[in-house]
């Protein structure tokens, strides 16, 4: 764990060796004109070990630095050879559930969502048994029984990857494999629970759920590169490439400046494009209580039922709580075809990084993003100390 000059790293081997020579010491504040250069270097090498077409990387330390350090490598698109920069857009992908989770501690917050209200109350013509005993806390925390998409849902998808997905298409999976109440309480993964919370909240926000998170959290938070992933054409993004075994039956996922799928299909388990530069911002803004009291974080974050007390990971309520070389960190990872973000808070250093790449393929992308993030973070608390 990093807390000052003269402490180690201990970072994996092949991270570790891009810091060597790095130190700052002697130095009062930050020095982001060499953050930035180191930053620079280390996306370089990342893209020599993980030939993606392009990688956009931002830091946000708000004790340190105003404003985002960024660093971008690559093109924006093969056919093109653009150069990318750091106001081009990626799909999130799951890291948008941390936008539909703040918006739902919002509400709880402030009264408008009771946590512990079966799904029913706010969906009573969903027909979906399970709803009388599921609640907006087990949805939050992947607790309620639901799975994921299944073979019906995702043919349809490949078959008509262009259509607009309607109430039913989601539910209906949950329909066809009733959640049971003996499972409450397991951890379950899926994107259904944060597509049926999207339900909740659209039920109980006049506006919707997307209008809200923009009113209330994107445009409070200036992240004015982020909008919702409701059409296959979004202004600014990057094309994405999804290899020659990917599900759509081709590597590039844009055709003619549009997405060659609907993104709308992921609704509340993701459904935002954005910048590394915002989700940082955002990130930033989630842990220091901007986007809901900071009086529910304890919760947010609380180890589930049944984890063992040796594990230091695990899921909570819109983030991943994981414990690195760095100390306590937050955040999520997200996949789309062809795009592949991460982002995480470090506790200990005040700091976010957020990396986007456009592909998501296995022959491009080797490493584990997060490993490169606290790469990214290591390099930040050696040139730059807190204010």
């Amino acid at each position: 764990m990093i807390r000052g000059c003269g402490d180690r790293i201990s970072l994996t081997p092949v991270f570790a060796a891009f810091l060597l020579g790095t130190t700052a010491c002697d130095r009062p504040s930050c020095d982001t004109a060499q953050l930035n250069e180191r930053t620079k270097a280390l996306v370089q090498r990342m893209h020599a070990r993980n030939p993606v077409p392009g990688i956009s990387v931002a830091i946000v330390a708000p004790g340190m630095f105003p404003g985002a350090v960024t660093a971008v490598h690559g093109v924006r698109s093969l056919a093109s050879g653009d150069s990318l920069t750091s106001s081009d857009r990626f799909l999130a992908g799951s890291v948008g559930k941390m936008f539909f989770a703040g918006l739902g501690l919002r509400d709880a917050g402030n009264g408008r969502l009771s946590l512990d209200a079966p799904v029913a109350t706010f969906l009573p013509a969903s027909g979906i048994a399970a709803f009388a005993w599921i609640t907006p806390r087990m949805l939050l925390k992947h607790t309620g029984g639901i799975g994921e998409y299944d073979r019906p849902f995702m043919d349809a998808l490949i078959r008509e990857p262009a259509r607009e997905r309607q109430t039913n298409d989601w539910l209906d999976v949950i329909r066809r494999h009733a959640p049971v109440a003996a499972d409450t309480g397991t951890f379950r993964y899926s994107d259904l629970n944060y597509v049926v919370l999207a339900m909740v909240l659209d039920a109980i926000e006049p506006s919707g759920a997307y209008a809200t998170i923009q009113q209330e959290i994107l445009t409070p938070l200036q992240l004015h590169a982020t909008a919702p992933s409701v059409s296959a054409k979004i202004e600014r993004l990057v094309v994405g490439y999804d290899g020659e075994r990917s599900m759509f039956g081709q590597d590039a996922m844009m055709s003619n400046g549009a997405l060659i799928y609907n993104p709308q299909f992921e609704w509340g388990g993701g459904g935002f494009a954005s910048t590394p530069t915002d989700l940082a911002n955002f990130m930033t803004a989630f842990r220091r209580g901007r986007v809901f009291p900071d009086s529910l974080w304890t919760m947010a974050i609380a180890k589930p039922n049944g984890v063992a007390a040796d594990v230091h990971q695990w899921r909570g309520m819109g983030v991943h709580v994981d414990s690195t070389s760095l100390g306590s960190s937050y955040g999520h990872s997200g996949f789309m075809p062809g795009y592949v973000s991460w982002v995480r808070w470090y506790e200990t250093l005040g700091v976010s990084v957020a990396m986007q790449v456009n592909a998501s393929d296995g022959a491009r992308l080797i490493d584990d993003g997060f490993d490169w993030v606290d790469s990214v973070a290591a390099i930040t608390s050696l040139h730059c100390r807190a204010r």
